[in-house]
């Protein structure tokens, strides 16, 4: 094969690439727009609103002793799954400090849940009979205040 016929193949293939790559990408929206719609908490098939009051009785301040603290809050939300003892959790920690969004799981009754900012990171852990622990992780200074206490289902 001549060096003249390999640079009009090259020139052919070279013009034939956009069409193969827009081929493609049709090929991928039509595979999109078949695709089942993807689950969320609002679209599950099991969804439950939910609503919690916990109140914390000790205050623990980096590794200082645990003091009385009589602080709490309410986390409202909805929950959606698959089934009713594994859902994903949407919520909101309310307290007189702030609002702050939480996510997680819960799972047979158990709860973990996280949420925040870079500048205070939430974590809630509440076991199957409503005891709870609940620690803000700060990055500035570093610093962690953990809280023990029950968290209750509001009806």
């Amino acid at each position: 094969m001549s060096i003249w016929t390999k640079k009009k193949l090259g020139v052919l293939a070279l013009c034939l690439l956009p069409g193969a790559a827009l081929a493609q990408d049709d090929a991928a929206q039509d595979e999109l727009a078949q695709a089942p719609e993807q689950l969320t908490v609002e679209t599950a098939p099991v969804q439950e609103r939910m609503t919690l009051s916990c109140a914390f009785a000790q205050e623990c301040y980096e590794t200082e002793a645990c003091q009385e603290a009589g602080y709490g809050f309410e986390l409202t939300g909805r929950a959606g799954g698959m089934d009713p003892q594994t859902l994903v959790v949407d919520g909101t920690l309310r307290s007189e400090t702030g609002d702050v969004p939480m996510v997680g799981v819960r799972s047979e009754g158990l709860y973990s849940l996280s949420g925040g900012g870079f500048e205070g990171r939430h974590l809630l852990t509440i076991g199957a009979e409503g005891e709870a622990r609940y620690t803000v992780h700060y990055s500035d200074p570093v610093m962690v205040v953990s809280y023990v206490g029950q968290c209750l289902e509001v009806k």
